[in-house]
């Protein structure tokens, strides 16, 4: 999921009755008639709103929702404005390959739901699969175009850049940039929570496998080494069942960065 000021963002794939939580949707997946959804998400405290009507034609509407859940063309206008504000705002520059980053968002649910799917049959629970199968059908298809679908202007709330965007800036700034305190508040957040994990399994006589990246608890951005491969974890710990930003696009750009 991505983080947008104090909500969740979520593709509409996602939902489950594993949340346990009040989530406002466009979309019941799973459902072949809206009425049905209160059975098939039991648990979970569903609204349903209209992107374009609600969210497009009034940004604010986002403000009081801590878990938003959009399909993939409303995605795609929610992230172009978000972007676009950034830049128009000078919150960051006009750096980030935007179809390639949203093509890449898309892979990283793909390459999710393709790993735990063969770690053993059944790994995949109901909704997983149906995500599973209708992602492959959007990944097949790939974004070759921006779309401006609900594309709006979000500039009166003022939201700052996705992480892997800020980290773009920085890089392609030579290394500066207005979010390198953030995004070293970022990265110690989740080397902490490798060394916790790390911690925790060498309880077993074999140890943890070893990452080759350090974890130095006061790191900062200008230490990393992008040259190492295992720099995305900085920014995606590979210990946690979920993500939070972009980790493909950041494992790309971390392929391109010479040190």
């Amino acid at each position: 999921m991505l983080h947008f000021l104090k909500s969740n963002i979520y593709l509409t794939h996602e939902l489950s009755n594993d949340i346990t939580d009040e989530v406002w949707t466009t979309d019941f997946p799973a459902c072949v008639n809206d009425a049905d959804a209160e059975g098939i998400y039991e648990g979970v405290k569903l609204n349903k709103f209209n992107y374009l009507e609600d969210l497009a034609a009034n940004p604010k509407f986002i403000l009081d929702k801590k878990n938003v859940m959009l399909n993939r063309q409303e995605l795609n206008g929610f992230v172009l404005s978000w972007y676009d504000s950034c830049v128009k705002r000078k919150a960051i520059s006009n750096c980030v390959d935007r179809v390639q980053w949203l093509n890449d968002y898309i892979s990283c649910y793909t390459f999710m739901y393709e790993h735990i799917k063969y770690a053993y049959e059944g790994a995949l629970t109901y909704y997983e699969a149906l995500a599973d199968a209708d992602l492959m059908r959007i990944d097949m298809a790939r974004l070759r175009d921006i779309t401006s679908y609900g594309v709006h202007n979000m500039d009166k709330l003022n939201p700052q850049p996705e992480v892997s965007w800020m980290l773009e800036d920085y890089l392609k700034n030579n290394r500066k940039s207005v979010w390198a305190n953030y995004l070293t508040e970022y990265i110690r957040g989740n080397i902490r929570g490798m060394r916790y994990k790390r911690a925790v399994a060498r309880r077993a006589p074999a140890g943890f496998p070893e990452l080759t990246i350090r974890l130095d608890v006061d790191m900062t951005i200008d230490d990393v080494d992008f040259s190492n491969k295992q720099a995305v974890y900085y920014f995606d710990n590979p210990f946690e069942l979920d993500f939070h930003t972009n980790y493909i696009y950041i494992a790309r750009m971390c392929g391109e960065v010479d040190n």
